[in-house]
Protein backbone atom coordinates (compact mmCIF):
# COMPACT_ATOMS: atom_id res chain seq x y z
CA UNK A 1 0.00 0.00 0.00
CA UNK A 2 2.86 2.29 0.76
CA UNK A 3 4.41 1.66 -2.57
CA UNK A 4 0.87 2.72 -4.19
CA UNK A 5 0.92 5.60 -2.73
CA UNK A 6 4.58 6.42 -3.24
CA UNK A 7 3.88 5.80 -6.77
CA UNK A 8 0.22 7.72 -6.73
CA UNK A 9 2.24 10.97 -5.46
CA UNK A 10 5.11 10.69 -7.46
CA UNK A 11 3.03 10.25 -10.45
CA UNK A 12 0.87 14.05 -9.16
CA UNK A 13 4.42 15.29 -8.87
CA UNK A 14 5.37 14.51 -12.30
CA UNK A 15 1.93 15.62 -13.86
CA UNK A 16 2.33 18.85 -11.87
CA UNK A 17 6.03 19.85 -13.05
CA UNK A 18 4.88 18.74 -16.69
CA UNK A 19 2.13 21.28 -16.17
CA UNK A 20 4.31 23.61 -14.97
CA UNK A 21 7.05 23.79 -16.96
CA UNK A 22 4.03 23.74 -20.19
CA UNK A 23 2.37 26.47 -18.67
CA UNK A 24 6.06 28.68 -18.81
CA UNK A 25 6.06 27.49 -22.39
CA UNK A 26 2.50 29.03 -22.87
CA UNK A 27 3.60 32.27 -20.97
CA UNK A 28 6.74 32.75 -22.69
CA UNK A 29 4.89 32.35 -26.05
CA UNK A 30 2.20 34.97 -24.68
CA UNK A 31 5.31 36.93 -23.64
CA UNK A 32 6.88 36.78 -26.87
CA UNK A 33 4.16 37.71 -29.12
CA UNK A 34 3.27 40.77 -26.82
CA UNK A 35 6.73 42.24 -27.96
CA UNK A 36 6.23 41.11 -31.22
CA UNK A 37 2.79 42.99 -31.65
CA UNK A 38 4.62 46.65 -29.53
CA UNK A 39 7.10 46.32 -31.82
CA UNK A 40 4.95 46.07 -35.02
CA UNK A 41 2.83 48.84 -33.50
CA UNK A 42 6.19 51.25 -33.09
CA UNK A 43 7.10 49.89 -36.40
CA UNK A 44 3.54 51.67 -38.09
CA UNK A 45 4.11 54.67 -35.65
CA UNK A 46 7.84 55.79 -37.30
CA UNK A 47 6.59 54.51 -40.80
CA UNK A 48 3.36 57.11 -40.22
CA UNK A 49 5.87 59.67 -38.56
CA UNK A 50 8.11 59.09 -41.81
CA UNK A 51 5.02 59.60 -43.84
CA UNK A 52 4.17 62.77 -41.90
CA UNK A 53 7.31 63.96 -42.27
CA UNK A 54 7.93 63.45 -46.03
CA UNK A 55 4.61 64.89 -46.59
CA UNK A 56 5.69 68.09 -44.42
CA UNK A 57 8.94 68.35 -46.66
CA UNK A 58 6.93 67.96 -49.70
CA UNK A 59 4.33 70.62 -48.57
CA UNK A 60 7.65 72.97 -47.60
CA UNK A 61 9.04 72.21 -51.28
CA UNK A 62 6.10 72.85 -52.86
CA UNK A 63 5.53 76.19 -51.07
CA UNK A 64 9.09 77.23 -51.45
CA UNK A 65 8.62 76.39 -55.48
CA UNK A 66 5.45 78.74 -55.77
CA UNK A 67 6.92 81.39 -53.89
CA UNK A 68 10.20 81.17 -56.21
CA UNK A 69 7.45 81.46 -59.53
CA UNK A 70 5.84 84.37 -57.80
CA UNK A 71 9.09 86.27 -57.31
CA UNK A 72 10.60 85.54 -60.58
CA UNK A 73 6.51 86.89 -61.65
CA UNK A 74 7.40 90.07 -60.16
CA UNK A 75 10.44 90.50 -61.58
CA UNK A 76 8.89 89.82 -65.19
CA UNK A 77 6.39 92.43 -64.19
CA UNK A 78 9.10 94.91 -63.03
CA UNK A 79 11.15 94.87 -65.29
CA UNK A 80 8.26 95.23 -68.17
CA UNK A 81 6.89 98.44 -66.13
CA UNK A 82 10.19 100.06 -66.02
CA UNK A 83 10.53 99.50 -69.57
CA UNK A 84 7.21 101.31 -70.41
CA UNK A 85 8.24 104.01 -68.04
CA UNK A 86 11.22 104.47 -69.95
CA UNK A 87 9.53 104.50 -73.18
CA UNK A 88 6.72 106.92 -71.30
CA UNK A 89 10.06 108.96 -70.40
CA UNK A 90 11.26 108.89 -73.67
CA UNK A 91 8.39 110.22 -75.42
CA UNK A 92 7.78 112.74 -73.07
CA UNK A 93 11.68 114.32 -73.35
Amino acid sequence: MLRTLVAEVSATWVEDRQGRILYDKIEAAQMRRAIAESKRAEDEQARLQAERKSAETDSHRIAKEQADALAETHRAAKKTADAAAYQLNIGQG
